[in-house]
């Protein structure tokens, strides 16, 4: 779901029935043993089209049995992503679904800064209170 959801998110999901789903929203669904979140492209009556936004192809049909919920908020690093798309998301979302050299360097750069964040010391500051002798 990259540039939407990056490795290491935490996302909130809440149970709703099919009929609140809309085109757009991220859902979460069961599959093969495996949970998947991947934006909703369209409802149909046979089930749900939905496609990741850095895949290029459609995920099969989507059972509505198969739906846990629709994604309420993804959390990045402690704070609250906006699930609005922006242009530079989308754009981001295009070049990586045509480029897999796009999505490794991404990924690679994503896992090092966050890698370099995680190692950074903390930061102290004087107490007020403190007394130099």
């Amino acid at each position: 779901m990259l540039p939407a959801v990056w490795p290491g998110d935490k996302i909130t999901v809440r149970r709703c029935p099919t009929d609140q789903l809309r085109p757009g929203q991220n859902a979460l669904f069961h599959r093969d043993g495996k949970l998947t979140a991947h934006r909703i492209l369209s409802l149909t009556s046979d089930g749900i089209l939905t496609r990741g936004d850095s895949i290029d192809c459609l995920d099969p049909l989507v059972r509505p049995e198969e739906i846990v919920g629709r994604v309420e908020s993804i959390r990045r690093d402690g704070r609250i992503v906006n699930l609005d798309r922006k242009l530079w998301q989308r754009a981001a979302a295009w070049m990586l679904r045509r480029s897999s050299l796009c999505m490794k360097a991404t990924l690679y750069l994503a896992r090092r800064l966050r890698t370099n964040w995680d190692m950074q010391p903390p930061q102290f500051s004087a107490s007020p209170l403190a007394s130099a002798e």
